[in-house]
């Protein structure tokens, strides 16, 4: 892990609900002890993934 993603790990792994960073291209960077074993699908619906990649998509924060 590099040094700049200890504090969000730290904040994530204090979550008791599962939680998650992506990067711009939807790739799961960091996620929580909670999420672990999941995927995708069982994280969020595929609507929810649908429209969250069609709002995101030209986003490049």
């Amino acid at each position: 892990m590099r040094n700049d993603e200890q504090p969000q790990k730290a904040i994530l792994d204090n979550i008791p609900d599962q939680a998650w960073l992506k990067d711009a291209d939807s790739r799961y960077i960091l996620v929580n002890e909670a999420s672990l074993g999941r995927t995708s699908s069982t994280l969020a619906t595929p609507a929810s993934c649908t429209a969250r990649k069609a709002r995101t998509a030209s986003c490049r924060c």
